[in-house]
């Protein structure tokens, strides 16, 4: 078994020299057969350097991406992400890089809206529930921060309770209500 083991890796290793040996030892030379050959190698592994090169940076790239979006969300990246960016290929990378760079710049000029209203929806948000994130009034109907109740918390996007979004969505979603209608929807505390 080692034996046709030992033939095989020797043929494969002897087939890469064959042409060589062929016009060796026929006495003629053919210098464009072997010039043409020795100047594609490097052509194309300096492609594959390249190409291995931009793939590393694009994987750095989208890691990176990742984080700051899962760090900006208040979600939690899995430990595995960085090996299963590594074994995504290029185009799939550059695609999710464009889509978290995309997700990015929302998330920033979400948090423009935020800031220009901060001292307004402060006072909102503590005449509203004393800054409790959890608050619920009596019946049940108005919940959290600014006192949403679930139609008006889902007509600015918001998804489940507004008592257990976290304080930034609650604070995002209280300032694209407050764009789009004023102070209406907080009749005594808006004032």
């Amino acid at each position: 078994m080692k034996y046709k083991r030992a033939i095989a890796v020797a043929a494969a290793l002897s087939v890469p020299a064959a042409p060589a040996v062929a016009l060796a030892a026929t006495g003629t030379t053919d210098t464009t057969t072997t010039t043409k050959t020795s100047q594609q190698e490097p052509k194309a592994s300096a492609a594959a350097v390249a190409h291995v090169a931009t793939h590393r940076k694009a994987v750095k790239r989208n890691v990176r991406l990742a984080r700051l979006h899962a760090k900006r969300t208040e979600h939690r990246l899995s430990r595995s992400y960085d090996e299963r960016a590594n074994v995504r290929s290029l185009a799939e990378l550059q695609k999710s890089n464009r889509r978290l760079r995309l997700k990015l710049d929302r998330l920033k000029h979400q948090d423009a809206i935020v800031a220009s209203l901060r001292p307004t929806l402060r006072a909102i948000a503590n005449c509203e529930s004393h800054h409790n994130p959890h608050a619920v009034n009596p019946t049940g109907t108005y919940r959290g921060l600014f006192q949403f109740d679930h139609h008006t918390w889902s007509t600015v996007g918001g998804k489940g309770d507004p008592a257990r979004a976290s304080v930034r969505e609650q604070y995002l979603r209280a300032a694209l209500l407050y764009k789009r209608v004023g102070r209406s929807p907080w009749p005594v505390c808006g004032r």
